[in-house]
């Protein structure tokens, strides 16, 4: 298959694989109720387990502690919800960053405007870095959550997951970690890290949309998101998405074995990229990690001075056929509005306004960097032209 090689909002969507299409392909004939006591149906049921072992196995989980769901947004709320409507008739305190994912802060105000629950916001270093200190300054004793992101979407900045997540089990408080941006990306480990639960979407990872899972460590008592006739547990009611957890399963199983490969590529890209731009725009600048450490490989945030990154990414688009981002590809559709974590760093409105993300996936060329940085030079020259 040929992929759009203008293509640089990776961390917004992947395309799927090619042996993610072909397993696709293969199944397009099975069509039995997974929950059948057919033997296509036992047929189909034992596809989504071995989907389910492959899910499992990307993150060292076991596969009794897999849920799959619709996506990250749904895991996220699936978690968070749950975890909250035990505390429904005590409300306490939620721990939560300035930084997170819409789908995690949306559910925090809910819960403080309809139930009475408290919200510390924890605001990053000016790197976007969470300190553990400011999470140990906020726990009280009534703390019922800890919800912090693994990676950024937007900067990239790989969070201190390990760390918390000792703070949390040394008071004994929930933390639930929404994973989406970081597995398929980087090296996860359930694990090691000590997580109760951690929310992934397929299509961050060359799966397909509309399938993702939710890992929790302990299923008991949990309130079923949906309720229904018995699938996932008990816990997520309605047929399985056989076509999309197909799909997730060899996504899975295609990123466990090519994790080495593809950060090796995005550290080789990154390099370049910097290099042949700071070159041409010396005075552009790198939101977030500047050294590549504890940070996504694919992921790069940037300001250049006296320009609108708006017209900037419809210049390269219309004109040079790149795509880029300006922010989180679910804030996109809406009203002009300011990145809520380039604001969180402490970014003014002006730097907001001319900052953007670009993002690699492995399908990206070195021949490609080279084409986007003359694009984003050529588009540069036009906006400082025309501003004077």
């Amino acid at each position: 298959m040929t992929y759009f090689n203008g293509y640089f909002d990776y961390n917004s969507t992947t395309p799927m694989s090619d042996g993610v299409i072909k397993e696709l392909e293969k199944a397009f004939t099975l069509f039995a109720n997974p929950s059948s006591s057919s033997k296509q149906g036992r047929e189909c049921k034992n596809i989504i387990n071995l989907a389910r072992k492959y899910t499992a196995d990307l993150i060292g989980a076991e596969p009794e502690e897999i849920i799959f769901t619709s996506g990250g947004s749904e895991s996220n709320n699936f978690a968070v919800k749950n975890r909250l409507l035990k505390s429904i008739q005590q409300p306490g305190t939620i721990i939560v960053s300035t930084i997170e994912h819409s789908s995690i802060l949306s559910i925090v105000d809910y819960f403080k405007k309809e139930f009475g629950f408290s919200v510390k916001r924890i605001s990053p270093s000016r790197k976007g870095f969470i300190e553990t200190n400011t999470i140990l300054k906020a726990l009280t004793p009534d703390t019922r959550l800890i919800t912090i992101m693994m990676a950024n979407n937007e900067l990239g900045n790989i969070q201190p997951i390990y760390e918390i997540a000792e703070i949390a089990a040394a008071n004994n408080i929930f933390f639930h970690v929404d994973g989406v941006q970081a597995v398929g990306k980087i090296p996860v480990d359930v694990r090691l890290l000590k997580v109760d639960s951690l929310s992934i979407s397929a299509h961050k990872f060359y799966g397909p949309k509309g399938v993702g899972a939710l890992y929790l460590r302990n299923s008991k008592n949990v309130h079923p998101l949906i309720h229904g006739g018995g699938q996932e547990k008990g816990i997520r009611g309605g047929t399985e998405n056989l076509m999309g957890i197909i799909g997730m399963g060899q996504a899975a199983l295609e990123a466990k074995e090519s994790l080495s490969k593809w950060q090796a590529h995005f550290t080789q890209l990154r390099s370049a990229f910097c290099k042949q731009l700071f070159e041409k725009i010396p005075d552009a600048e790198l939101n977030g990690p500047d050294d590549g450490k504890d940070c996504l490989l694919n992921t790069l945030n940037l300001y250049i001075p006296r320009i609108r990154a708006e017209a900037l990414s419809a210049l390269l688009e219309h004109k040079h056929h790149c795509i880029i981002s300006l922010g989180a590809a679910c804030s996109n559709n809406k009203v002009l509005n300011l990145s809520h974590v380039l604001k969180a760093i402490g970014l003014s409105e002006e730097k907001i306004k001319g900052s953007f993300r670009i993002s690699f996936g492995q399908y990206t060329r070195m021949d490609d960097v080279r084409k986007l940085v003359e694009a984003i030079y050529q588009s540069y020259q036009v906006l400082m032209s025309v501003s004077g």
